[in-house]
């Protein structure tokens, strides 16, 4: 048995009550107390595993998480992270050393289980907050994670101070989806941080523009009015700019094209040109902040099909 039940706690307390002493009461929670935090400290260890094999997302997801929560924009996030789940996994193998001392080398005797016994309520409290964070690091990490919109780049769907869950598992990025994308990538022209913007074009969608009105569509479908620089902009950011410019072409695989919502106050593929797939964190699906705006974001949706 690894895990006791409420009955079995009961008839142990009657037998501490009673100045009882059972010898597989004793073993028995002398076996739980060494194989619950080890089972803790396996969970942890797969946690820590795939956190340093992720190590570069990881950090990103963290700095958004907790920018989120203190909203500050100058924060040790990934150290935070990974300097948590370090000291838990060597709180685990002390608590996991001692223990397995203590049942080496106890004798039996009605203290001893009284002691085992308050030790079990003890580490059962500590085990849940443990097994807590476990659950919510995994989730932050690799499901879903918290994030603050900076800006007023989205204003339509969002707005400076919006609190949003960003969904960045198996994420597969689609037209008209709010996507966080990090831009340290050299590509941009921006040295760090995180934007907030929509996909307005896909890969494989044909891109055209007019340069004598200024419109840009997407399959033959009008999307926006934008100026020859911006276009060459998108179109030198697909190919080399030794090319010779053409109004039309098709996004390359692995490359979105993303505006703002807010387009006269917006740095978005008309400055830093088509994005890397490899660069989207995840999907802003949902607004839990403020209150009144809380559920998810409503799509505006972009007819280039």
């Amino acid at each position: 048995m690894i895990i006791l039940n409420k009955r079995i706690l009961n008839e142990y307390q009657q037998l501490i009550k009673a100045d009882e002493f059972s010898l597989d009461a004793n073993n028995n929670l002398k076996r739980v107390l060494v194989r619950r935090p080890l089972i803790n400290l396996f969970l942890l260890g797969i946690l820590l595993i795939f956190s340093f094999i992720n190590y570069d997302k990881v950090s990103k997801l963290a700095q958004i998480t907790f920018e989120s929560f203190i909203n500050e924009q100058d924060i040790l996030g990934p150290k935070i992270y990974f300097g948590l789940l370090i000291t838990t996994v060597a709180c685990l193998i002390i608590f996991i050393v001692v223990m397995y001392v203590i049942k080496e080398r106890s004798g039996e005797y009605i203290d001893h289980l009284k002691g085992l016994y308050r030790t079990y309520v003890a580490f059962d409290l500590i085990s849940f907050i443990v097994n807590s964070v476990i659950f919510l690091y995994f989730t932050i990490m690799f499901i879903l994670t918290p994030c603050t919109i900076d800006g007023r780049s989205m204003e339509g769907s969002l707005h400076d101070g919006d609190r949003v869950i960003v969904w960045h598992f198996a994420v597969n990025p689609n037209k008209d989806d709010i996507i966080i994308f990090d831009v340290s990538n050299e590509a941009y022209g921006v040295n760090e941080g995180f934007f907030v913007k929509r996909i307005v074009a896909e890969e494989g969608d044909t891109l055209t523009y007019l340069p004598s009105s200024g419109e840009l569509y997407v399959n033959n479908y009008f999307l926006e009015n934008i100026t020859i620089g911006e276009y060459n902009n998108i179109y030198y950011s697909a190919f080399s700019s030794e090319t010779t410019i053409n109004h039309t072409f098709v996004i390359p695989d692995g490359r979105y094209l993303v505006f703002g919502d807010n387009r006269d106050n917006s740095t978005d593929s008309r400055v830093i040109g088509l994005i890397y797939e490899k660069d989207i964190l995840g999907k802003v699906t949902f607004r839990f902040f403020p209150f009144n705006k809380l559920g998810q974001i409503k799509k505006n949706v972009i007819h280039t099909d």
